[in-house]
């Protein structure tokens, strides 16, 4: 396709994305299979919405929540406070949730980050003896209903911030015994399995009798 048409397409500037494509044909994203005219690569469907493998939503999550923060390393390197919070007003959780279209980014990000993670995990341990999973910042329950899928008779409890949790989104998923639990900072009762995956906000586990397995991924 000619970049004037991808230009049009996109209402940009036809000489600054030519420079953009050029770039990212550099680097196996697309051909350039004669000047100005560019097809995808294997490479390149991973940009997009129905690749199985898409990290589409992680590149840009990256853009529209994580470049200015690393632009703005230096500050936190000499106050050692986040820079997020600098440049957009508030903690990073509290945003989120002031910003649902941010978090829908962000939630969008996690799971295109880690579903291959979830699957091989899944893959490679046997859960049978299981009864309840607990997923610890799980955030849309992607792990959790996965884990439901495969372990029926099982139950998974979702733990996570209230401004994360979508009821209408759970609605689809309570035929396989998910359980929804609201942010509440403490876990008091004692499950089968704990999973934590790069949790951003604190918690805590009390009166944990026997933990049987605990799978940080």
């Amino acid at each position: 396709m000619p970049v004037e048409e991808l230009a049009k397409k996109a209402n940009v500037s036809c000489d600054a994305l030519y420079r953009v494509m050029r770039m990212l044909a550099g680097y196996d994203f697309f051909n350039e299979t004669k000047p100005r005219y560019f097809e995808n690569t294997e490479l390149s469907f991973y940009l997009t919405k129905d690749h199985p493998d898409s990290f589409r939503d992680s590149v840009i999550y990256r853009i529209e929540l994580g470049s200015e923060s690393w632009n703005n390393l230096l500050y936190s390197l000499k106050t050692g406070k986040p820079a997020f919070d600098k440049i957009f007003g508030a903690p990073f959780f509290q945003y989120l949730a002031e910003n649902p279209e941010k978090s829908e980014i962000f939630n969008k990000a996690m799971v295109a980050q880690y579903r291959k993670n979830f699957h091989n995990i899944l893959e490679n341990y046997d859960f049978s003896f299981c009864n309840t999973l607990v997923d610890i910042g799980g955030g849309r329950g992607y792990f959790a209903s996965e884990f439901l899928k495969k372990y029926t008779n099982a139950k998974a409890i979702l733990f996570d911030l209230q401004s994360v949790i979508d009821e209408y989104y759970f609605v689809k998923l309570y035929y396989c015994s998910l359980l929804i639990v609201l942010h509440s900072s403490t876990i008091t009762q004692s499950f089968c399995i704990y999973v934590v995956c790069k949790v951003g906000w604190k918690f805590k586990l009390t009166g944990i009798g026997n933990i049987t397995a605990k799978v940080d991924y």
